[in-house]
């Protein structure tokens, strides 16, 4: 149950990562998808690769897709300055804009990351990658990712707990936390 929660916490948290970041792009716009995508792509497993031609941009490449992954209490850490739940398995990057498939995909091998989390036409991935077993040793990876040419930018990925739940939602206490 831990692990399903933190599943749709962990998805949702990196969705509204990307949303932020997009509305942070160019003229802070979000423009509409003129052809939407309506069925997501859920799959069991992240992907090794981002699928295309190797010489596509990462923007003709990318859909949506939601890799079914579960975090455990294993992968998450709290930061002892902001008390945030950081997942050490998954780091958020922005890929440049004219990177190609197979940029992206030495990037991926380079790292051992899969892509869990991608949304379509859109340069922002959600990565897993092996666990580092302390927040030091996550921070360099990110630093060292964020340092790749192809990278715009990267940061850690966070579970949060909201503070005021819906009315027809009722508080459940568990190691996340007391959501009263």
């Amino acid at each position: 149950m831990l692990a399903v929660r933190r599943s749709l916490a962990l998805s949702l948290v990196l969705a509204v990562g990307l949303f932020i970041g997009l509305a942070a792009c160019d003229d802070g716009i979000v423009d509409p998808d003129p052809d939407p995508d309506p069925d997501p792509v859920q799959d069991d497993e992240p992907l090794p690769e981002l699928p295309g031609d190797p010489d596509d941009s990462v923007l003709e490449a990318t859909y949506d897709f939601s890799a079914d992954v579960e975090i455990t209490d294993a992968e998450v850490s709290m930061d002892p300055d902001t008390g945030a739940e950081i997942v050490r398995t998954y780091v958020e990057v922005e890929i440049g804009s004219n990177v190609s498939v197979s940029e992206v995909n030495d990037l991926l091998k380079k790292f051992e990351a899969k892509i869990a989390l991608m949304l379509n036409d859109r340069p922002f991935l959600g990565l897993q990658i092996p666990d580092r077993h302390n927040l030091d040793s996550v921070r360099e990876l990110i630093a060292d990712i964020a340092d790749e040419n192809i990278v715009e930018g990267a940061q850690e990925a966070g579970l949060s707990a909201p503070d005021v739940l819906p009315d027809h939602i009722a508080p459940v206490e568990d190691n996340i936390g007391n959501l009263n």
